[in-house]
């Protein structure tokens, strides 16, 4: 083995480990402000931009600012191009912090924050012929894109309830349906505008007091659930959040408090849940009576900290899942949409109590399977309370820098001199032995394996001279230097 290449390799992966996760060996740290540690200097890159790993892509994408610059190189601002808010763009290589686009026939790089790939013109759209659709909610925005974002989508008019569009295409964006509408503005000019779709009817929207909403919830097995609102929730008479249905407000619970849930809404009513609420008494001694209010299910959580429920008592609720103590991050494969974080470990029901932007650090507190989907358990503060929810392992990675975790498959891809193996082996570190996700000058070390640690190794080979083996940890594989691993004898 050719200890002189190995030691060019591998130089500098203990010194920046010491910011990565360990095995066996404690948890990385969050700053202050709630961002990530700083990305780990790569070994022998102590001076000079940082490398950067692209992935080559063919997609279009547009400028979300105004003003935003196009360089011929990262590190300079000779030959500049400043181009508008919503320019087309043809992008040809991406990473987490830059992309390279072709503008006028020419490449240049630009801060991968700056665009968004979603088809916020709906030029994919399906289109349709011109369909009249009514309004079904109090107020409706109209924007000029596909894109909920105040900062380049904000919208130029509202609609009321029972007010008509006129409906020319339909698609979804990030998760989300919309609907293409031609929109006649104050300056009778006709353009194309956008609305969400799950806000238009095809008829007129029956008044609220009208409806007999049993047949759009389900009754459920009551279920004690947390109010986690900013403040206070309102209940409704109703299952709309209008403030002009009259009568529609019977009350407000607070911020901690806990009700119990006993109908969840369908169709057009997802996301509603019903409540049983008692009466306040006047006497101890007079009957119990209840009302019916609806509540929108977001602001609740079977989760909730402080007073309301311990770690312990969630780890007994949910017996499949192990109590751990960790630092993972939001993987960079969330894109520009967030990381759901769900009040319970059920994937399919519409329980998202929030959401987490890419790179954020997440303190893991448990993990386990539901369902066959291998999900984390992760605390957090909202509304100055401890909440807990799960997300999904899928979208969570050791990378501070956000950098996915891959299958051994796509780990291996790019390498010819590594072997699976058959059965794996175990291992033990006889010194800390430092991962990375990938091979080359640029190494970076993003998770250490603590001296005495035992880890799993799952392929083996060498690069450049070097031995190595792949290793499994938590699911996730690296590749490391066999120098300081040694397989442990069988019992």
């Amino acid at each position: 083995m050719n200890k002189r290449i190995l030691a060019l390799l591998l130089a500098g992966l203990m010194t920046a480990s010491m910011a990565a996760c360990t095995v066996g060996g404690g948890n990385g740290k969050a700053t202050g402000d709630g961002g990530t540690e700083p990305t780990p200097n790569r070994p022998g890159m102590t001076t000079g931009a940082p490398v950067i790993n692209f992935v080559d892509v063919n997609d279009t994408v547009y400028t979300v600012a105004d003003g935003v610059r196009l360089l011929t190189s990262m590190d300079s601002a000779t030959g500049a191009v400043t181009v508008g808010k919503i320019t087309e763009l043809h992008r040809v290589k991406y990473s987490a912090t830059w992309s390279v686009v072709e503008y006028n026939g020419v490449q240049y790089y630009v801060t991968s924050q700056s665009l968004t790939a979603d088809d916020i013109l709906g030029k994919g759209f399906t289109a349709c012929d011109p369909t009249t659709k009514y309004v079904n909610t109090a107020k409706l925005k109209i924007r000029p894109y596909a894109s909920l974002s105040d900062s380049f989508s904000k919208d130029i008019a509202t609609v009321s309830l029972n007010d008509t569009v006129t409906v020319v295409g339909f698609g979804t964006v990030g998760g989300m349906d919309w609907s293409k509408i031609k929109y006649v503005g104050a300056n009778q000019v006709e353009q194309i505008c956008f609305v969400s779709s799950k806000y238009l009817s095809d008829s007129l929207v029956q008044d609220p007091e009208e409806i007999d909403y049993s047949e759009y919830f389900e009754d459920c097995e009551p279920t004690t659930m947390y109010v986690i609102a900013e403040e206070t929730l309102t209940l409704r008479k109703v299952p709309n959040s209008s403030n002009e249905i009259e009568g529609n407000w019977l009350g407000t619970v607070a911020n901690g408090d806990t009700v119990v849930v006993i109908a969840k809404g369908t169709g057009e009513y997802e996301g509603w849940v019903q409540l049983k609420v008692p009466h306040e008494k006047e006497n101890p001694e007079d009957p119990q009576f209840y009302f019916y209010p609806y509540v929108v299910q977001s602001f609740l959580s079977k989760t909730q900290g402080g007073e309301a429920i311990t770690l312990e008592g969630l780890l007994d609720a949910y017996p499949a899942f192990d109590a751990v103590n960790k630092t993972l991050y939001v993987s960079n494969e969330v894109g520009e949409n967030a990381l759901n974080v769900r009040s319970a470990p059920d994937f399919d029901a519409d329980n998202i109590i929030d959401g987490f932007a890419a790179r954020t650090a997440l303190k893991v507190v448990a993990e386990g399977e539901s369902d066959g989907v291998f999900c984390y358990l992760v605390e957090f503060t909202k509304n100055e309370k401890t909440v807990y929810g799960f997300v999904s392992a899928k979208f969570v990675t050791p990378a501070s820098d956000g950098t996915p975790a891959q299958t051994l498959d796509a780990l291996l891809s790019g390498y010819t001199g590594f072997t699976k193996l058959t059965a794996s082996k175990t291992y033990v570190a006889s010194a800390a032995v430092g991962c990375s996700f990938e091979l080359g000058s640029d190494w970076s070390s993003v998770k250490t394996i603590a001296k005495d640690a035992e880890v799993t190794v799952v392929a083996e080979g060498s690069y450049q001279g070097a031995d190595l083996c792949v290793v499994e940890i938590e699911g996730i594989y690296y590749f490391a230097s066999a120098d300081n691993l040694v397989e442990k004898a069988a019992e």
